[in-house]
């Protein structure tokens, strides 16, 4: 059993790696080629696609999971028909809701964006709602017979055949010479089309289940399981939408509060969105660090010492990795901006913008870990709650500081939230994360990082580069930065004991990490040194 877990962990794992990695890097040629306010129309319209992965990948999936498990123990294949068929007449409605209440409330949406161009591109995004309940049906069947292949497989075709799409589409517009509101049509109609392939896998894994126990798709409507289906795969969706529920907010009011021309704004917009992939990729490492450590979280029970050691580890790595990453994309911020999108305009605010790093990682693993421990709404209630902060933030900041302001009301927004869930699961936990020498550990590690990259940059422009910054000049210097700043405070920590032989093998080449690392040295437990 615990082995079918692992396996199953390892192999979402492995595919959320693949499609964040996908996900990040597909923007940066999609922006060279559909300029900024390309780029724009795009991310306008990407907090609804957002949506619909993630009910269809992760909230309603889970839910169902859970549901078919519980069904499948008590009652048997007539518990898990009833479960299924519920699930797929709740998902059939839903999606049906969401495409009509997309489609038809278009034209008012792109209004309240102040941009009456947008209303084809929200059509067109607009149909993958109609995918999703096919999705999140079988994704959440699957995972509740604990066979984790048909969600992996499905996810990484889906992304896969979407980066082609949109990248094909755009290679060709941009040899046509179309505009920049044709490219974000056509980058949504490859989001929208690309779940034809996780569809295909996900049917084809479905029809080669043995009859006897193959649920069967049809109308059924139990009250008590529409009750729970419904509203828990609402709460993890949303839960799981940190950085995309802020991106909505400025979707919606970033363009109406900017004072500048509308052109000039939309093109702002497009700088400021610059940041999501910065913060995406940065995210990578810690989230997926943190999410492999203890796979088998859902197992545990009881308030041993033990058991709040395993559960807290997860997070420990999040605010580990997320600080890191934090403060290394921060301090070349511009080289990168240069490198990836070929100038540095915005810089400051995208600076700003990937210190949401940190929070971000603390923030998705605290929801995933307080929902574990049963408080699915509190970490949805406390979303949208920040969410509104951000909104009430950008209204007073944009209009004085614009991009700037919508940078820094995210900043504001994403930190309070983090520490707000931070001091819940401390007091659930009632043991601390860190002990104070382990803070100050990583704060050394952090401020080395600053030191290195520091010292490095000031060596490249000066002696090597001799003041010339074009973006190969930028690309090395951004490159070779992130490798000595990550060596250097993954050794750091290392030595010091702030990180166990256990987590270092999480990592690619893990073992002989660990004998470099740790050669002739006897490592405490980081758990171990940060209990009282």
């Amino acid at each position: 059993m615990e082995r079918s877990i692992l396996r199953g962990a390892f192999i979402l794992t492995a595919a959320a790696f693949i499609i964040k990695v996908l996900s990040a890097v597909y923007r940066l040629p999609y922006q060279n080629l559909a300029g900024d306010i390309g780029f724009y129309v795009y991310q306008q319209v990407y907090p609804f696609y957002a949506f619909a992965v993630t009910m269809a990948g992760f909230g309603f999936p889970v839910v169902l999971s859970r549901m078919i498990s519980e069904a499948r123990m008590k009652q048997g294949q007539k518990g898990v028909q009833t479960v299924f068929a519920t699930a797929a007449s709740v998902l059939s409605i839903v999606g049906l809701f969401l495409f009509l209440l997309l489609f038809l409330g278009a034209p008012f949406i792109a209004s309240l964006m102040q941009d009456a161009l947008l209303v084809k591109p929200l059509h067109m995004i607009s149909f993958i709602f109609l995918w999703m309940p096919l999705l999140a049906l079988f994704r959440g069947y699957f995972q509740g017979l604990q066979d984790m292949k048909p969600t992996g497989i499905s996810q990484v075709a889906e992304q896969a055949l979407r980066v082609t799409l949109i990248l094909g589409l755009s290679f060709y517009l941009f040899y046509k010479g179309s505009g920049p509101y044709t490219f974000g049509t056509a980058a949504a109609f490859g989001s929208m089309i690309a779940p034809v392939a996780s569809t295909f896998f996900l049917l084809l894994f479905f029809y080669k289940t043995k009859g006897s126990s193959r649920p069967q798709i049809q109308w059924h409507w139990d009250f008590k399981v529409v009750k729970r289906f419904l509203f828990e795969g609402l709460a993890y969706t949303v839960a799981s939408l940190a950085i995309v529920l802020f991106q909505f907010v400025d979707t919606l009011t970033l363009v109406p509060f900017l004072n500048d021309q509308v052109n000039a704004a939309r093109e702002l917009k497009g700088i400021y969105d610059r940041s999501f992939p910065f913060i995406q990729m940065g995210m990578m490492t810690a989230v997926a660090l943190a999410t492999s450590a203890v796979p088998v979280l859902a197992q545990i029970k009881g308030e041993s010492k033990e058991h709040v050691t395993q559960w807290r580890q997860p997070l420990r790595l999040a605010i580990i990795f997320g600080s890191a990453a934090a403060v290394g994309l921060f301090l070349i911020v511009k080289e990168t901006n240069i490198f990836l999108f070929e100038d540095s305009s915005g810089s400051l605010t995208l600076a700003i913008m990937v210190l949401n790093i940190l929070s971000a990682s603390i923030i998705i693993t605290s929801a995933t870990q307080l929902q574990g421990l049963g408080r699915i709404w509190l970490p949805m209630i406390l979303m949208v709650a920040a969410a509104c902060v951000k909104l009430g933030l950008n209204g007073l900041l944009i209009p004085s500081m614009g991009i700037l302001g919508a940078g820094l009301a995210t900043t504001m927004s994403l930190f309070g939230l983090s520490l707000l869930l931070l001091g819940i699961l401390k007091k659930e936990w009632r043991m601390r994360l860190f002990h104070w020498k382990e803070y100050g550990v990583l704060g050394m590690a952090n401020l080395l990082i600053m030191v290195v990259v520091f010292l490095w940059k000031t060596l490249l422009h000066g002696f090597v580069f001799q003041g010339h910054q074009g973006r190969i000049e930028a690309g090395l210097i951004a490159l070779s930065s992130a490798v000595w700043g990550g060596f250097i405070f993954l050794f750091f920590i290392a030595r010091k004991g702030l990180l166990e032989k256990e987590d270092i093998e999480q990592f690619p080449f893990g073992g002989m990490m660990v004998k470099l690392l740790f050669k002739n040295q006897s490592v405490r437990r980081s758990s171990d040194v940060g209990n009282d």
